[in-house]
């Protein structure tokens, strides 16, 4: 009993006494170098061939933003590249983002090549 009203004295009034049992996971921020790294690991030509030297780069027409529990980034994909094509190889990508497959979802944004990443 004297532990106790010990324990409680001795804690700073901004941190709680007992912690939670579980500890929720960390998920790291979201950043253009990491995208560009997954996207190069595709495999897609076209992809490879603007991330070259000579290629004019991929774009990121917003701001990779946070999104809920996780993180939201719009790519601008080089001409030629569907993201179909991408999305085939979303294994791939979750890989180069290092996040599980279920955390990795590529989509169109609108008719043109923007594809959107929503990683939690």
């Amino acid at each position: 009993m004297l532990v106790a009203a010990a324990g409680l004295i001795g804690t700073p009034a901004d941190q709680p006494l007992l912690d939670r049992a579980v500890v929720p996971s960390r998920v790291w921020k979201l950043t253009s170098d990491q995208v560009l790294d997954a996207l190069g690991s595709l495999g897609i030509s076209a992809i490879n061939q603007v991330l070259g030297k000579k290629g004019r780069g991929i774009t990121f027409p917003a701001p990779i933003v946070r999104d809920r529990p996780g993180w939201r980034a719009e790519v601008d994909l080089p001409l030629g590249v569907t993201v179909a094509e991408v999305l085939d190889k979303r294994d791939k990508l979750a890989s180069g983002l290092r996040r599980a497959l279920g955390c990795v979802w590529p989509e169109p944004v609108s008719e043109d090549c923007t594809a959107t990443v929503a990683v939690p």
